[in-house]
């Protein structure tokens, strides 16, 4: 909404965002992942690494343990916490409530960073951008 009201009528708001069809099948597992890894420019590597993560179906929240491993270049290893996972995973009809709640209509969808436009419904897991327009 916030963004919504910095627009002009006929202004235009693009929002990149991951879709979860499905989130039960992505969340609810208890292995261990990362979602971002990485070497910056003195040879420090580093990674985020979950252990697993439980959503709730009624909250639509999910939550999970985290940590940030990071190797110097001299080879020292550090783990850090960062507090863990705690979001809301909204589903596709209520993203579509808020886009036109704003006062928005959608123009046009891109799956995946692509000229495809995101299903409807998304089944399993969609990288979404929606290009929507000020009423």
């Amino acid at each position: 909404k916030k963004a919504a009201a910095a627009l002009r009528q006929g202004g235009h708001l693009l929002m990149d965002f991951d879709l979860h069809g499905n989130p039960e099948a992505v969340f609810n597992r208890l292995k261990q992942s990362s979602y971002f890894q990485g070497t910056d420019e003195f040879g420090t590597t580093g990674k985020t690494v979950g252990y697993g993560s439980v959503f709730d179906p009624v909250t639509r929240i999910c939550d999970g343990p985290r940590h940030w491993e990071l190797t110097a270049n001299n080879g020292e290893t550090f783990i850090y916490p960062s507090g863990g996972c705690h979001k809301h995973i909204p589903t596709q009809r209520q993203i579509w409530g808020w886009i036109e709640d704003a006062g928005l209509t959608v123009e046009r969808t891109y799956k995946g960073y692509t000229d495809e436009p995101v299903p409807d419904p998304v089944g399993g897991y969609c990288k979404a951008t929606v290009w929507a327009r000020k009423n």
